[in-house]
């Protein structure tokens, strides 16, 4: 869930869009009802007024009316918000976003956090293009992604892994002892069983922690960025004036963020780059 729109001091006048897909964005909404922030804007002389989306209007008076009885004092710091329920990688998705209220004519500012390596390889530089075709010059484009050696590099390492874990399972099945001495075959079968079942489980990497989730998610990454990714963004549009490793990113603006490994259900943070183009 991104609290920007809450917590920065953006300048005055920046109307704000959620992007993404219908599910995604009612869990979204559900977070910030749960949450308690207000809806309402605060002016220079204090006061507080409603942001008015086309896409949610109604509900967000309601939201933050609750809020305001509740005392909340969060308030909305950029002067709408606004949901589009789009699928990024069905060609066209900006008509909507237009419907909503973005202004092509206007600069832009996207940010496309953790999404580039989930989408569908074929889709990248069509959706990329029709980020384009609604910025305005001078527009930026902020994002996140993999190269392709880096997913290459991150595939054969869950590879390896898997094939350990199937190793090991397979290994822990042959030591484990017999049933057969058992009163009956009932509970040599029974036994059986549990063996067979037991393996299963331990094909799947990591089942009785949560190595089976994180294999899942990584299983996801999709798309890499050819390495020469200031070629590519060029062709689609955009001009990159800034892409460094994500950890450096990080570190310019004071965090040490800790090297996240791909057990812990992200990729290595050193094969995540991090962007910031301009609208050619």
């Amino acid at each position: 869930m991104d609290s920007r729109p809450w917590r920065l001091d953006l300048p005055p006048g920046i109307a704000w869009f959620e992007v993404d897909r219908h599910d995604v964005l009612k869990a979204k909404q559900q977070a910030l009802r749960k949450s308690g922030v207000s809806f309402h804007t605060v002016n220079n002389s204090g006061t507080s007024t409603t942001s008015h989306s086309k896409s949610t209007r109604n509900s967000h008076e309601d939201r933050s009316s609750r809020s305001k009885a509740s005392g909340s004092q969060t308030y909305l710091k950029a002067a709408s918000w606004s949901c589009a329920a789009v699928d990024l990688q069905v060609p066209g998705w900006s008509k909507q976003l237009v419907k909503v209220g973005l202004d092509p004519q206007q600069p832009t500012a996207w940010v496309a956090e953790g999404l580039m390596y989930y989408l569908e390889p074929e889709g990248v530089a069509g959706m990329l293009q029709e980020v384009a075709s609604v910025s305005a010059p001078g527009s930026i484009l902020a994002l996140n992604f993999m190269l392709e050696s880096g997913l290459k590099s991150l595939r054969e390492a869950l590879a390896a892994k898997a094939a350990a874990s199937q190793a090991k399972a397979a290994e822990d099945a042959k030591r484990k002892p017999s049933a057969i001495a058992e009163v009956d075959g009932q509970a040599s079968k029974q036994d059986g069983a549990a063996s067979k079942q037991d393996i299963g489980s331990g094909g799947r990497a990591g089942n009785s922690s949560n190595g089976g989730r994180t294999s899942g998610l990584l299983s996801q990454f999709k798309w890499g960025c050819p390495d020469d990714s200031k070629q590519f963004f060029s062709q689609q549009g955009w001009n990159v004036m800034v892409c460094l490793p994500w950890t450096s990113a990080a570190q310019s603006y004071g965090w040490q963020p800790q090297q996240a490994a791909a057990v812990m259900g992200r990729p290595p943070s050193h094969e995540v780059q991090f962007a910031i183009c301009l609208r050619l």
